[in-house]
């Protein structure tokens, strides 16, 4: 509103974000309502989608931090006999099961949010990508530029979740590696195979999925090399 003032002179009624009433906005006390309407209609939104964004946040770090407990106790655990070190791998391994189940009970909670919101920052990465560049040199375009970062930060968020979970939960494969398995594996074929099938499990890492594609730093990457492409394109022929 004080840009379009400095420019033409004249006190022209902006909301938060386009929409239209039945009545004038030029009234004070009705702009004054309507922009209250919008503000409160946008928190309802905004505030329960903040919530849950960050409560899949919270979860996945606390999952993460569960694998590096296991990792760290694997890579420095240290016994004297054997049935301690039986023992304190059971403990080690029962962690990391844990963990995974965990991250099984995760992704199934959050599955179904998840082919959602990409599906849904998908498509309003298109369209409002497609007024930007129409309203690019307007003060609409602030609008639409901001939308699209907010859209592209709560698609990061899980992206970013997804691919932290998977790389904490493949780092478990260096810890029994760097744990002091050449003197423990000298000592019992059962410590030796346990290690062996944990290695081979810990290969095939947690991902946090959304039906038909997996949430991280790859799919993150495609969806803005392709809404940047697309925006670049209406850019050339406007």
């Amino acid at each position: 509103m004080v840009i379009t003032y400095r420019q033409t002179g004249k006190w022209e009624p902006f909301m938060p974000y386009p929409c239209d009433f039945p009545w004038t906005l030029y009234s004070i006390p009705n702009y004054i309502v309507c922009y209250l309407w919008s503000i409160f209609a946008a928190m309802s939104v905004v505030i329960p989608a903040i919530g849950v964004d960050t409560l899949f946040c919270g979860f996945t770090h606390h999952l993460c931090a569960f694998f590096k407990i296991a990792q760290n106790r694997m890579a420095t655990y240290r016994c004297s006999t054997l049935k301690q070190t039986e023992a304190n791998l059971k403990e080690i391994f029962k962690i990391y099961q844990d963990s995974l189940d965990m991250c099984v009970r995760l992704n199934q909670c959050f599955e179904p949010l998840i082919f959602v919101q990409f599906f849904v920052s998908s498509l309003q990465l298109c369209v409002v990508g497609y007024l930007f560049s129409l309203n690019f040199n307007q003060p609409q375009g602030i609008y639409y530029g901001s939308y699209m970062v907010s859209t592209v930060i709560q698609t990061f968020c899980y992206c970013y979740c997804g691919e932290y979970l998977k790389t904490e939960s493949l780092n478990f494969v260096w810890a029994i590696y760097d744990s002091p398995w050449y003197n423990e594996t000298r000592s019992s074929i059962g410590i030796t195979r346990s290690m062996l099938i944990s290695m081979m499990r810990a290969q095939n890492a947690c991902r946090i999925t959304g039906y038909f594609f997996e949430a991280n730093m790859q799919a993150f990457s495609a969806i803005v090399r392709t809404a940047m492409s697309y925006i670049t394109m209406l850019r050339s022929f406007s």
